[in-house]
Parts: C-alpha cells; sequence; structure tokens
C-alpha cells in the first residue's frame, strides 16, 4: 500500500477528519520507528531482513539502515586475495581488547559491535570481505505513490500503530483503545509469519551447526 493509500484508510479511522494529515505523517514515523526499536521479539519481521557484503580495510562500517544482526547467523570473512571463508565468533568489546592485550598474529577469528563498526581481530592483513545477515530499517513513507515494508506488508499494524497515538493525541480513549487491540493481533500475525517464513521448509535433522 503506498502512503497514500495508509493516510485515508487512518482518516476514516478517525472519522472522517483531513484536518490531521501532518500529524498523521509524523505519528506513522514515529510508529514505525517505535516498532523497529522496540520489536520483542529475537525474529524481526522478515522484510527487515538484509545480506550485507562489505569489502574494507581495518574496521568495517555497518551498512546506514542496520539496526541488530540476524541471531544464529555468524559474519563470514575472507581476504580479498583468498577464495574461503572463516566463520567469526563474536565477542564483547572488553573481550576484544584483552585479545589485543595478549597478542596474536593468526587470521581473524573474533569480532566485537563496537557503535557503526564492526572491530575483527587479529586484524586483517589487507582488504579483506566480510559478509552477514542484518536487519535493516525501512524507509519512512513520505512519497504518495510509493510504499515500504511496512505499508506493503504490514498494513494493518503500521495503520493500528499510528492511529492509537492519534486517537490519544485528539482526547479519544475509546478508539485509542480499539486501535490498541488491532495493534495487538496485527503484531502477533506478523511475528508468527515471521517465525514461519524462516523455518519453512527446513529439516532441522539436517541443519549444518
Amino acid at each position: 500500500m503506498t502512503y497514500n493509500d495508509i493516510l485515508q484508510l487512518l482518516r476514516n479511522r478517525l472519522g472522517n477528519r483531513t484536518d490531521l494529515d501532518t500529524n498523521i505523517q509524523l505519528e506513522l514515523g514515529i510508529a514505525q520507528e517505535h516498532m523497529e526499536n522496540n520489536w520483542a521479539d529475537p525474529i524481526m519481521p522478515w522484510f527487515m531482513e538484509r545480506r550485507a557484503s562489505i569489502t574494507a580495510t581495518g574496521k568495517a562500517a555497518v551498512p546506514t539502515d542496520f539496526m541488530r544482526e540476524v541471531d544464529d547467523c555468524l559474519p563470514i570473512f575472507r581476504l580479498s586475495s583468498q577464495a574461503g571463508y572463516t566463520e567469526l565468533q563474536k565477542v564483547f568489546p572488553e573481550d576484544l581488547t584483552k585479545a589485543k592485550l595478549a597478542g596474536r598474529s593468526d587470521p581473524p577469528n573474533i569480532y566485537a559491535l563496537v557503535g557503526q563498526e564492526i572491530e575483527l581481530y587479529p586484524e586483517p592483513d589487507g582488504e579483506y570481505v566480510l559478509e552477514f545477515l542484518y536487519y535493516g530499517s525501512e524507509e519512512k513513507l513520505s512519497n504518495a505513490t510509493q510504499g515500504n515494508g511496512w505499508s506493503n506488508h504490514a498494513p494493518e499494524l503500521l495503520v493500528a500503530a499510528a492511529g492509537k497515538r492519534l486517537a490519544t493525541y485528539i482526547h479519544d480513549a475509546a478508539l485509542a483503545g480499539v486501535f490498541d487491540q488491532d495493534m495487538v493481533i496485527a503484531q502477533q500475525h506478523l511475528a508468527e509469519a515471521s517465525k514461519e517464513r524462516k523455518y519453512a521448509n527446513i529439516d532441522m535433522r539436517t541443519k549444518i551447526a
């Protein structure tokens, strides 16, 4: 669904009001950001999953839309001059510091996420390629004729989350309660769909350890 579709839905559900369009756009952005930053399930909405392939030297900057890594999927690393990949184990930044103090010269096998950078240790000797899965934020709705992951794949959740905020703004407690109920149901459906999509057709007996 496009931004215009979502806008019209919210107008209708707020009582055919057209005087809240500016607020609607702002609240849609805030509602989306809140859901992305506070999603309770470890498996985030499926449409937020991304694959990164970064070529770097030294520290590697995470993608601009990076939110967090996908669970159970460790990054893999290789030097640009080589073909084989090595899996990296994640450690806390303080453990990375301890490893540096101990001093090692073998190929990188651990990493830490420090701010907006991924730091490997031992530091790669030259240019390298780093690949990993992550959850990335969606672009906010702004273009009238375009949508995003939330409006295309979870429109009821986005409408309910923004609608609850707007109903509170216009002091309509009953309507806010309706939106809240809709939001709980839609969020549960999306969480279930994301899990089903992740595990569909996977035979756990042959899962690679």
